[in-house]
Formats: C-alpha cells, sequence, structure tokens
C-alpha cells in the first residue's frame, strides 16, 4: 500500500511555498535560491510555467497524516514520453525513510508512460547524486550550465533513467 499521495500546489498555497523555498540551509541545492529573493521574485519563478499543458507541481503528503512531506516540480514531453523532474524536496525529518523514492516511484508508474526522466542536479551535491544513482540514473554529462550559489559558480550534472517496456 502506498505511503503517500501527491496533491496539486495551487496560488493558494503561496504562503506554504515561501516557507520552504526560503528555507535555503535545508533546500540549497534543490531550489538554486542562495539570496533572500522576495516573495513576489520566488512567485513568479514558482508559477512561471502553471499554464502549461502536462506541468507537475504537487505536494508529496504522508496519507495516514495528510502531512506535506515534500514537493515535486517537473513537467512531462508527451510526444517524447520524457519526463524531466526540476525539483524533489523532503523535509529533513523524512530524508532517508524511503519517501523521495516512494514519490519518485510514484510519479513514473501512475502518470505517464514514460520513456525516460531526466533529472539535473549540482556537481558537488553528493547527497543528491548519491539518491538519483540510487534509483538508477546516469549520468549524462556536466552542463555548460552553471548557477550562482553560495556566491560561486556550480556545474550542473545532467542524469538520465531509461524504462522499458515490459
Amino acid at each position: 500500500m502506498d505511503k503517500i499521495y501527491f496533491q496539486n500546489i495551487n496560488r493558494d498555497d503561496l504562503s506554504e511555498l515561501l516557507i520552504w523555498y526560503k528555507n535555503a540551509d535545508e533546500f540549497l541545492f534543490a531550489t538554486g535560491i542562495d539570496r533572500q529573493a522576495t516573495d513576489t521574485e520566488i512567485e513568479s519563478k514558482l508559477f512561471e510555467e502553471e499554464n502549461l499543458d502536462n506541468q507537475i507541481f504537487d505536494w508529496i503528503c504522508i496519507k495516514d497524516t495528510n502531512e506535506r512531506i515534500g514537493i515535486i516540480k517537473g513537467f512531462y514531453k508527451e510526444k517524447e514520453k520524457v519526463l524531466w523532474i526540476k525539483t524533489l524536496m523532503i523535509k529533513p525529518e523524512y530524508q532517508s525513510k524511503g519517501y523521495g523514492t516512494k514519490a519518485f516511484e510514484k510519479i513514473t508508474q501512475n502518470n505517464f508512460e514514460i520513456n525516460k526522466v531526466y533529472i539535473s542536479v549540482l556537481s558537488d551535491n553528493i547527497k543528491g547524486l548519491n539518491f538519483w544513482n540510487s534509483l538508477g540514473f546516469m549520468p549524462m554529462n556536466e552542463a555548460n550550465k552553471t548557477v550562482l550559489l553560495d556566491g560561486k559558480n556550480k556545474k550542473i550534472m545532467i542524469m538520465y533513467k531509461v524504462f522499458t517496456k515490459a
């Protein structure tokens, strides 16, 4: 039986989202925000793609308690059957307990016909790299793109996982 479910995030959730996205100490790598951004800047970034088809922006919730323990954000390219996961965040007290893995399994098994999943992770985010490696992701390349975090340019690693038809 599933331990988790997804709940759509919408603009009514903004105040709670701001708490997550402003918590750079816990979610620096996942949010890509290393400075005090204004609420308007964060809102604009979070909802920039809300009207596009096949967008994913959901709370990860525990079934027994309905507690929101994480966020998953990404998009699905139907023609190519490709899923991009842009953000997967789990509250620290729920990390390393299988919730991130369950969220990944749920999003890939229940929602779409998928041939391949892509993620991007900072090259020096060892915890993130280990998580994605444990799920069978392979490094594709180090993107030429960098992001500014902690006042330094950080390289991004693109990783992928191929799904074969049974």
